[in-house]
């Protein structure tokens, strides 16, 4: 492995077996190995995809330093949607790409939200890609003008998505990067320490015992705790306390509709509902007009916390799940069925 290379993960948390992977990739790369290195990130939104990407970035740019002794084109692109900005300068880039040069994407699937001339030409020159991810590109008709054929240099891409299913074509692209990457969900540990470092980097300090009732919150990404750091900025900066204790994390959960271990409110309402006589698992799509799939996703987390059992079709509450409702009464959340 390169020192170098590994570096530009330094700021990743967790995702480790991801990590390792992409450094050898990068650091095979930097060697002379031409092993398939393109890569596209699925995932929960929270999961650090964006952090992951900016790493791979810097990875490309070094690998290519290293291995070609000059300085990589490596652009990034935070959606697809910015391609209507940059206009003809992505396919321009495309035309004089060199070995090693590579384009980052993120928000993959927001390619198909519009249609436009360069969003189109993009996915034909993502399916242009060779199916071995390595980015060398085949010949590639992009209009009755246009043809593209990369065949004597390699061109690096990397994307993220929250949502590979609503890319049309999106197996066979995503097949172009060498399949899903997936990020799994973090640990509360892991997710402790990336409230850490989001605090601080906005001048807060959260207590300890803070910090574990804020990551519980998280229910393995850090999306929700975004919400509550960016809450609690705010009122440092009316309040002028920058220490944040359990009372006022509980006042910015309160404010922000955020329940402690992340449940949501469609499941408190599943809580509350099952109390006696139990509720029919059945009943529940049509009781909150949604999906099956979602409603038993629901169901499935409160049964693993042990909020509620099942019998016979029967969702009802359990003792813990009884004492969690009391506990946010206390705690002064609003609960509603």
């Amino acid at each position: 492995m390169n020192t170098e290379i590994a570096s530009c993960f330094s700021s990743v948390v967790g995702q480790s077996q991801v990590v390792a992977n992409r450094v050898l990739a990068h650091s095979a790369y930097a060697a002379g190995n031409n092993s398939p290195y393109s890569v596209v990130f699925t995932g929960a939104a929270g999961l650090g995809k964006t952090q992951m990407l900016r790493a791979e970035m810097a990875a490309r740019a070094k690998a290519t330093e290293i291995r070609f002794g000059r300085d990589a084109s490596v652009s990034m692109i935070r959606s697809p949607q910015e391609i209507r900005l940059a206009g003809e300068a992505f396919f321009e880039f495309v035309s004089q790409v060199e070995s090693g040069d590579g384009v980052i994407i993120d928000e993959l699937h927001e390619m198909d939200s519009t249609v436009t001339v360069q969003l189109r030409k993009l996915k034909l020159i993502l399916k242009g890609l060779l199916d071995n991810g390595q980015g060398a590109m085949r010949s590639v008709k992009i209009d009755d003008d246009t043809i593209i054929s990369r065949p004597k240099h390699e061109v690096f891409f990397a994307a993220g998505t929250n949502y590979p299913e609503k890319i049309k074509d999106g197996a066979a692209i995503i097949s172009r990067f060498g399949g899903e990457t997936p990020l799994s969900l973090y640990s509360e540990s892991e997710l402790m320490l990336i409230l850490k470092q989001m605090s601080e980097a906005s001048g807060l300090r959260i207590t300890d015992n803070t910090l574990s009732l804020l990551a519980k919150c998280g229910r393995g990404t850090a999306r929700p705790l975004e919400s509550v750091v960016a809450y609690l900025s705010k009122v440092a900066s009316v309040s002028g306390k920058v220490t944040i204790n359990r009372a006022e994390a509980l006042e910015a959960m309160r404010a922000l509709s955020l329940f402690p271990l992340g449940v949501s409110k469609r499941e408190i309402s599943i809580l509350i509902r099952s109390n006696g006589q139990g509720l029919p698992v059945r009943m529940l799509p049509v009781i909150f007009a949604v999906e099956p799939k979602s409603i038993n996703a629901n169901v499935s987390f409160l049964c693993a916390m042990n909020f509620l059992s099942i019998r016979s079709g029967v969702v009802n509450l359990t003792p813990r799940g009884g004492a969690y409702l009391e506990q946010l009464k206390i705690e002064k959340f609003t609960v509603e069925a």
